[in-house]
C-alpha cells in the first residue's frame, strides 16, 4: 500500500470551497495526496492503475450522485481491496446502507472533513481497524458486519484561523468563470463567514447544521490574504447566510472599512437577520455592491408550513430597506412548496411583482435529507428511494435547457393534471414582468461576421452604457447593469423599425387557432419563457424537430415534440419560425410542402424580413413556390440549390466535429495541452 491518497472532484463548474478545505486539512496533517478536477476532464482511471494509492476519496453534494456512484464502480473494478472515502453532504443526506452497500463505499465521513479525514487515513495507513474514535465516520464493523455510526464533532472555527488551499486547484480558471450571481462582469472569489445555518427551513439541508461564525478577525486575515495572492475585482460570500444579527454585520463593515484594497462583496442573507434602513448603508458604505435574498413564498400561509420564520411582510420591508439605502438586492422564491396551492402561488408572483423584485425562480426539489423529502417518502410518492436517487435531476430552473419533468415529484397540493401547466404560466408572468420593467435605453445593435449580435443600451437607473456580444438571438437577451446591478433586457420589438413587423407578428398569431413553432434551441425556449406576443399558449401543437428521428418522442418543455410530417396531422394555420440556426428553415418548410403537393401554411419569423439571413435564397424559393410557370422539376433544382448551399454554411459551424477533432488531440500528447481547454470552451458554447 502506498502513502499517498487520491482525491477526486466532481465536474461542476463553481467554485471548488469544498475540497480547497479538504486538501487544506490534508496538507497540514501532512498526508499526501494527489488532487484531480474531472471539470477539466482528467481521467482519474489512468491515475489509480499507474499508482499505488492508500485510498480514493471523493464527495460533495447529492447531486453528483451518479458521479460518486460511478468512481466507486470504477476503483472497484480496478483495485477491488482500494479504500474508497465518500464524504460532504451526501453522507448526512443519503442512507448510509445506500452508500455502503449498494454504492460500495469503504467508508463515508460525515460532517466536517477536519475533525475525521486525517485521522481516517492516518488509520488505513497503519492499517488498523480502530475506528470507533473517529467522529462521523460511518463504517461496516469489522466483527459484526454491521454499519455503525460515530457522533460528529463540530470544528470550532474560534479555535484555528482555516484558510482553504487554493494554491492545490486551478483557482484562475473558477475566477476567470466565475458567476456570482447577478454579477457576471465581476471576477470573484469565494469567502465564508461561517458554516451552517439558523434556519429550520423543511426544503433545506444545511451543509453542516446549526450556525457557527468565524470570528471577524479570521475573515478579514484570509481577505487580506487573498488580495495579496489572487487577482480578483470581488468577494463572494458564500455561505448559507453571511451573519445572523444586524449587530455582527456592523462590526464586520467595521473591520472591512480597514482593508486596503477594498475590493467589492457581495453575500447571502436571512429576511430575519435584522437589517435595517442603516444596516444597509453601513454594508454599502463598507463595499457591499449587492444581496442576495430567499423570499420562497408570497404567501404567508406556505412560508409558516416550510418553518421559513419569515411572515410576507417582513420580506417586503427586507426589500424596501435595501432599496432604501441604494443598495442593489436580489431575491429568489420557490414554486411547487409543499401545502402549496394555486392561489399561493399566484399571490407569490403577484408579491414579487408589486414590490419591483429583481431575481428568479426555481423548482421545490424534494432534496434527500430535508423534512419535505421524508414527508414524500411516508406519503408514498417516493415509493423507491434507490431509484429516485438514480434520477435525481438538479435543474432548479423550469427554463434550464437541461430540464426535464419526467421524474419530478410533485408535493404541493396542485393536482397532478394541472401542476405544470399552473407552474409554467405562472412563472411566465413573471418573467413577462421582468422583461418589460427592466428595459434598456438606447438600445442599438449591430451584426458582427452574420452570426453574431452586438447590442448596447443604457441602463435606466443609472445610466450605465452595456455593451454585448450574443449569439443572433432577437429573444431573451439580457444581463446585468455592471455599476448598479439592475436587472437589464434588450428588447427589440420596442424599436421603431421593428414596430411593423411586432403588430403583424401580434395579428397573425392572435388570429392562428393553431401553431406549430419551428426549432428547439434558445429561441424556441425564450419564446415560451417571455410573452413578447400576448399570446395564447394553448394554441401552441408543438414544435418541430427538423432534424430527429421519427421516433424521438420527448416533449419540448411540456409541448408536443413534431416531426415534419406530424404537420399534415395537426394542420396548422401558422408556423412561427424561431431557431433557424442556418437561415434555411423556410426554405426546407417549402421543400417539404412541395414534395408532397400541398399548400404550406402561414410562415412567420422573429425576424422582420429585411433583418433574416440568407432572405434572398428564400425569396427566390417563395417566388417560383408561388408561381404556375416554371415546372417541378425546375423548382426542385432551385431549392436543392438553396439547402446545398445552406448545408455547407451548417458544415462550417458543425460542433460535434469539432468535439470529435479535439478529442482526437486529447489522446496526443503533443496536443492534448491545448485540445483540452478548446474542447471544454466548445462544450461551454455549444450548451450557452
Amino acid at each position: 500500500m502506498g502513502n499517498k491518497i487520491l482525491v477526486i472532484k466532481p465536474p461542476y463548474a463553481f467554485y471548488p470551497i469544498g475540497f480547497a478545505y479538504v486538501l487544506s486539512c490534508l496538507e497540514r496533517h501532512n498526508i499526501h495526496f494527489d488532487f484531480i478536477d474531472t471539470l477539466f476532464g482528467y481521467d482519474y482511471k489512468k491515475l489509480i492503475k499507474k499508482n499505488d494509492y492508500a485510498a480514493v476519496a471523493t464527495g460533495g453534494l447529492v447531486s453528483f450522485f451518479k458521479f460518486y456512484n460511478e468512481v466507486v464502480s470504477n476503483v472497484k473494478m480496478i483495485n477491488p481491496q482500494l479504500p474508497v472515502i465518500i464524504g460532504g453532504n451526501i453522507t448526512k443526506d443519503v442512507r448510509p446502507d445506500f452508500l455502503l452497500h449498494k454504492m460500495g463505499a469503504t467508508y463515508a465521513v460525515a460532517g466536517e472533513a477536519e475533525t475525521s479525514l486525517p485521522f481516517l487515513v492516518d488509520l488505513i495507513l497503519k492499517k488498523s481497524d480502530h475506528f470507533s474514535d473517529v467522529p462521523g465516520l460511518i463504517f461496516r464493523d469489522p466483527a459484526s458486519g454491521e454499519i455503525t455510526m460515530n457522533p460528529v464533532r463540530r470544528l470550532d472555527l474560534s479555535v484555528d484561523n482555516i484558510l482553504p488551499a487554493w494554491h492545490h486547484i486551478n483557482i484562475d480558471h473558477y475566477i476567470k468563470i466565475s458567476d456570482a450571481p447577478f454579477f457576471d462582469r465581476y471576477q470573484a472569489l469565494p469567502v465564508i463567514t461561517a458554516r451552517g445555518c439558523s434556519g429550520k427551513c423543511t426544503f433545506c439541508s444545511p451543509s453542516i447544521g446549526s450556525l457557527q461564525t468565524r470570528p471577524i478577525d479570521h475573515i478579514i486575515q484570509e481577505i487580506e490574504y487573498l488580495n495579496t495572492h489572487y487577482d480578483f475585482s470581488l468577494i463572494a460570500f458564500m455561505n448559507e447566510m453571511f451573519f445572523n444579527t444586524g449587530e455582527e454585520i456592523e462590526q464586520f463593515c467595521d473591520a472591512y472599512r480597514k482593508i486596503i484594497p477594498r475590493k467589492g462583496w457581495v453575500c447571502n442573507l436571512r429576511v430575519n437577520a435584522g437589517c435595517d434602513s442603516d444596516a444597509f448603508r453601513s454594508m454599502k458604505s463598507a463595499g457591499c455592491v449587492g444581496v442576495t435574498v430567499g423570499i420562497e413564498s408570497g404567501s404567508d400561509k406556505v412560508l409558516k408550513l416550510m418553518r421559513k420564520g419569515t411572515t410576507v411582510e417582513m420580506t417586503a420591508k427586507f426589500f424596501r430597506n435595501a432599496k432604501a439605502a441604494g443598495l442593489r438586492c436580489s431575491g429568489t422564491f420557490m414554486m411547487g412548496n409543499e401545502g402549496e396551492n394555486e392561489a399561493d402561488l399566484k399571490e407569490t408572483i403577484d408579491f414579487v411583482i408589486r414590490e419591483e423584485i429583481n431575481g428568479g425562480d426555481c423548482l421545490t426539489l424534494t432534496y434527500p435529507g430535508t423534512a419535505i423529502y421524508k414527508n414524500a417518502v411516508k406519503r408514498g410518492l417516493i415509493a423507491d428511494e434507490w431509484d429516485n436517487l438514480q434520477h435525481l435531476r438538479f435543474e432548479f430552473s423550469l427554463w434550464d435547457p437541461f430540464f426535464t419533468h419526467r421524474h419530478y415529484v410533485n408535493i404541493s397540493d396542485i393536482p397532478n393534471d394541472r401542476f405544470w401547466g399552473v407552474i409554467t404560466r405562472e412563472s411566465r408572468r413573471f418573467y413577462t414582468f421582468l422583461l418589460h420593467h427592466f428595459q434598456v435605453k438606447d438600445l442599438h445593435y449591430k451584426f458582427v461576421l452574420g452570426s453574431l449580435l452586438r447590442v448596447a443600451g443604457s441602463c435606466p437607473d443609472c445610466g450605465c452604457r452595456v455593451t454585448l456580444l450574443k449569439p443572433r438571438l432577437i429573444l431573451g437577451i439580457h444581463c446585468f447593469c455592471p455599476d448598479c446591478f439592475r436587472h437589464l433586457f434588450f428588447n427589440f420589438y420596442e424599436l421603431e423599425e421593428f414596430e411593423n413587423h411586432f403588430e403583424l407578428l401580434c395579428d397573425e398569431l392572435s388570429k392562428a387557432k393553431s401553431i406549430a413553432v419551428f426549432g428547439l434551441q434558445y429561441e424556441a425556449l425564450y419564446l415560451l419563457c417571455y410573452d413578447y406576443f400576448n399570446l395564447n399558449y394553448e394554441r401552441i401543437a408543438g414544435f418541430i424537430d427538423s432534424v430527429a428521428s421519427a421516433n424521438d418522442t420527448s416533449d419540448f418543455y411540456l409541448f408536443p415534440r413534431l416531426h415534419m410530417t406530424d404537420l399534415f396531422t395537426i394542420r396548422p394555420d401558422a408556423v412561427l419560425i424561431a431557431d433557424d440556426l442556418f437561415g434555411d428553415a423556410e426554405i426546407k418548410l417549402r421543400h417539404f410542402y412541395l414534395q408532397h403537393d400541398a399548400p404550406p401554411p402561414r410562415i412567420l419569423h422573429l425576424w422582420p424580413d429585411a433583418k433574416r439571413r440568407k432572405r434572398f435564397l428564400t425569396g427566390i424559393v417563395k417566388n417560383f413556390a408561388g408561381s404556375n410557370r416554371p415546372s417541378k422539376v425546375f423548382f426542385f433544382a432551385i431549392i436543392s440549390g438553396a439547402l446545398a448551399l445552406s448545408s455547407i454554411h451548417a458544415r462550417l459551424f458543425n460542433f460535434n466535429k469539432l468535439k470529435r477533432l479535439f478529442a482526437r488531440l486529447l489522446k496526443s500528447d503533443y496536443f492534448k495541452w491545448i485540445a483540452s481547454p478548446l474542447l471544454h470552451v466548445i462544450r461551454n458554447v455549444e450548451r450557452k
